[in-house]
């Protein structure tokens, strides 16, 4: 058992290496399963736990390999939007995330040192951030092709559709909580790719821009996810714009789609009061975040109002 797990995250890394197809990222994503099993497997077995505790080398082999594998799904343009690899993509993106807390430590302020510490954190924030983009995109362009003539949807598909989405919110929920860290916010908001050349803010207006199409309708599980993962990226522009080390909104002044975002914000909020969406009839979800994302929209909406790069256009 020790050397299987000794030997593991550089077998992956070796893969991983050479990704070429959906079969490809279908092996490492087991991969990186069997990872978290055995780190849950560690709490019963002393040795394992010992182990993963002791061996320096074995972490710094399972943060390299988190690392690349981020790097590699930052990159992956394939445009099977409509079968497997979408969920692939989007399971591997937040499985990979999540070793560090499996592996390194469970408590934000803790994994924000470790992280900070490695010199190589900004290209693990480059990639953490640009992977996800990349399953939003996918999950964006799901949602407008499926369900049309061309594309008729079954059951299955719309099930797929929340799996994914489950995934992307796991991923965002991740870089959020790393962002309610004033170290790591404050480390982002020094990253040139991620902020001055608006990184962040691409991603926000994917996510902001997702909609539930018509044949989603009914399902409840899928919107309140997208309004969850609205309510998200709202709450990590706030966390950047309320920053008081450096100015996000001065860093990204200058990008046209940073106006173009505080105008889909403003839409959100025309939307939200113009017709008040509920749950569907007969749900009995009772976390329906509705409510979340119109808070975090009004707080931004006053950020962007009293600031000078930004309040001709809020007022």
């Amino acid at each position: 058992m020790e050397k299987l797990v000794s030997s593991l995250p550089l077998h992956l890394l070796a893969v991983s290496l050479d990704i070429g197809r959906v079969s490809d990222l279908t092996y490492v994503l087991r991969g990186v399963r069997f990872l978290h099993c055995l780190s849950e497997l560690a709490t019963r077995h002393t040795k394992l736990e010992q182990l993963l505790l002791d061996d320096v080398k074995l972490s710094e082999q399972v943060m390299d390999l988190i690392f690349f594998l981020l790097s590699v799904l930052s990159h992956w343009k394939k445009e099977d939007h409509l079968g497997a690899s979408p969920f692939i993509h989007s399971s591997l993106v937040a499985g990979s995330l999540h070793l560090m807390t499996s592996y390194f430590s469970s408590q934000w302020h803790e994994l924000v040192h470790i992280l900070l510490a490695h010199p190589k954190v900004d290209i693990f924030m480059d990639a953490a951030f640009d992977s996800l983009h990349e399953d939003m995109r996918l999950l964006s362009v799901r949602l407008s092709t499926l369900g049309t003539k061309a594309f008729p949807v079954g059951p299955f598909d719309s099930q797929l559709t929340y799996f994914i989405c489950q995934q992307c919110e796991a991923s965002l929920q991740f870089l959020l909580s790393l962002c309610q860290q004033k170290l790591f916010r404050d480390r982002i908001l020094k990253n040139k790719e991620l902020c001055r050349n608006g990184g962040i803010l691409s991603l926000s207006f994917t996510i902001l821009k997702l909609g539930v199409p018509e044949w989603l309708k009914g399902s409840t599980d899928i919107a309140s996810s997208i309004s969850r993962q609205k309510a998200k990226i709202l709450s990590i522009l706030l966390q950047l714009c309320e920053s008081e080390s450096i100015s996000y909104l001065d860093e990204v002044a200058t990008l046209p789609k940073s106006m173009q975002l505080g105008l889909e914000v403003l839409d959100l909020l025309k939307i939200a009061f113009g017709s008040k969406q509920k749950p569907a009839a007969g749900s009995h979800d009772k976390s329906y975040p509705v409510g979340s994302v119109l808070i975090s929209a009004l707080r931004l909406v006053d950020v962007f109002s009293d600031d000078s790069n930004f309040r001709s256009s809020f007022i």
